[in-house]
Parts: C-alpha cells; sequence; structure tokens
C-alpha cells in the first residue's frame, strides 16, 4: 500500500516542504494536484495593500532603496543574482525531531527556477531531499524517489521565487511593483529605514535597510499557509560580508511566529547561467 506523505508543517517557504519528507517520508504517486499561483483573496488584511504613494513618498522610497542597491554592491553586482547559488550551513525545522543540522544548496535562476537540496542529519540518519520548480514543473524527491508537490506546497515554491526577486532590490523600480516608506524598526539595536513592496497577486512585504550602511538587514511579511491561514515570517540578514563584488549576509534567522525555522551561516557562488538539467525533473 503507497503511503502517502503527512505534510506536517505547510508553509510559505519551499524549506518546509523538505522539512517535512526528512519527518514523514514521501512515497506519494498519485495523481498531481492543480498547481496555480495563489490570487489575491477578499478580506485581506490591511497591512497586505500597499496603497499608491504620493509623488514625495515615492521619490523617499526610491531614494532608500537606491541606497541600498549601493551598498549592496551597486546594480551591475546586484545583477549576479540573477543566478546564483547559495550555500548553507546550520539548522532547519522538522516535524518530528524539531531543529536538525543541515546542510542546504539553494540554485536560483530567477524568475522562474529554483533548486533546492537539502542534506539533514537527523536521529534515523542521513535524509537527502531534493525540492525544484522550472518553468512552472514542480517536482521533488527524498532518498532518489521523484514525488509530486501538494498544491499548497507549490504555491508556496512560487511565493518564495517572488521574495527572491524582490530580494534583488532592482526589479523594484519596475512597474509591476507598487514601493512606499514606512517607519523603520531597530535591527540588532541599530536604527532602519523601511519601504513596503506590493505586487498583484501577492502579499505585501516589508523590507529594513540598516540607516548607516543601507544594507538589507531584515524581511517582514505574512507567509501563505494552506488554506487562507498565515504566519508572520521575519528573516533577519546579518553578519554581511563580501562575497564576489557583493556585499552578502553571512548569517541568516529565519523565525515563524516567533519560533526559529532557520538559522544558518551561508555562503555564495555565481554562475553566468545553468544547465537547464540542473531544475529539470529526472
Amino acid at each position: 500500500m503507497t503511503r502517502r506523505a503527512r505534510w506536517l508543517i505547510p508553509s510559505s517557504v519551499l524549506l518546509a516542504a523538505s522539512a517535512v519528507c526528512i519527518s514523514a517520508g514521501c512515497n506519494d504517486t498519485g495523481a498531481p494536484p492543480l498547481q496555480t499561483v495563489p490570487q489575491a483573496k477578499p478580506g485581506q488584511d490591511a497591512d497586505d495593500i500597499v496603497q499608491t504613494p504620493t509623488a514625495d513618498e515615492k521619490k523617499v522610497a526610491m531614494e532608500r532603496l537606491d541606497k541600498a542597491i549601493k551598498a549592496h554592491g551597486g546594480p551591475e553586482q546586484m545583477r549576479k543574482l540573477t543566478t546564483h547559488v547559495e550555500i548553507l550551513k546550520g539548522q532547519i525545522i522538522t516535524a518530528r525531531w524539531g531543529l536538525v543540522q543541515a546542510d542546504q544548496e539553494l540554485r536560483l535562476d530567477l524568475t522562474d527556477r529554483l533548486r533546492l537540496r537539502v542534506t539533514a542529519s537527523t536521529p534515523d540518519g542521513k535524509q537527502d531531499i531534493v525540492i525544484a520548480i522550472d518553468k512552472g514543473k514542480a517536482w521533488m524527491s527524498n532518498a532518489g524517489i521523484v514525488h509530486n508537490i501538494p498544491g499548497d506546497v507549490y504555491n508556496s515554491v512560487i511565493e518564495e521565487l517572488h521574495y527572491r526577486r524582490i530580494m534583488m532590490l532592482l526589479p523594484l523600480k519596475e512597474p509591476e511593483f507598487i514601493v512606499r516608506p514606512i517607519d523603520g524598526e531597530k535591527v540588532n539595536g541599530k536604527p532602519t529605514s523601511g519601504i513596503r513592496v506590493g505586487s498583484k497577486d501577492h502579499r505585501s512585504i516589508n523590507l529594513y535597510f540598516d540607516d548607516e550602511s543601507g544594507l538589507l538587514v531584515r524581511t517582514l511579511h505574512p507567509a501563505w499557509l494552506e488554506g487562507d491561514k498565515v504566519q508572520r515570517r521575519d528573516v533577519l540578514l546579518l553578519e554581511h560580508k563580501p562575497f564576489g563584488g557583493l556585499k552578502l549576509p553571512s548569517a541568516i534567522i529565519d523565525k515563524r511566529d516567533g519560533s526559529i525555522w532557520l538559522d544558518c551561516k551561508a555562503d555564495y557562488r555565481f554562475e553566468k547561467q545553468f544547465d537547464p538539467k540542473d531544475f529539470a525533473q529526472p
């Protein structure tokens, strides 16, 4: 009898899919569910709506954005993030064992390809999970066996791609995004200035930049869960260091409703282009 995966930790980020597979195992060989991009729903919280800024507000927001782009290395260097690899080492959440040690490799070919490989050390031994999306085609594997991705997890991966594109900062100058200034909040005891980013069919995301350096040090947004449920996703981007002409965080803490989901050190590698096979389903 086929045992279906128990999706115990649905979340807005692709890490959850791998975390659940690590904890429960994934042997879903049924027909793939309907996979659609999540649409904006009536009655969303006011914080999910970015009102059109006034001319003065837009000017302030763009000044903050330009300062951040410059702080991270400038437009030419920031374009490297279009095709890059993140190597993450540290703790991730699992449904069964809580936080465990794991090595992760995240390949990003923005805006439509992503592949995450997680090798976690658990009480049951090493667990190896891959989750990927290739131009709308989504798949995952556990111990080399390929599985379908449930609809909620698919939507989470789509939202993660959107989030990663926003983290590039450069796309925020494009007309699809509404950007307005917001009050800053202290991060590690230091003052920040913020912007709120909105776009059609996606929840708004707050970005906070260190007042002195201009570096992006925190993101905050409602994270999609199954159905209409959301969590408060709060990501701290710390200990910025030079990586190939860019200044990027070498420590990342991802919290959900105040609980740590990921706490890791980060390294980066930049690629001119990826082999399409890196993302294609085996």
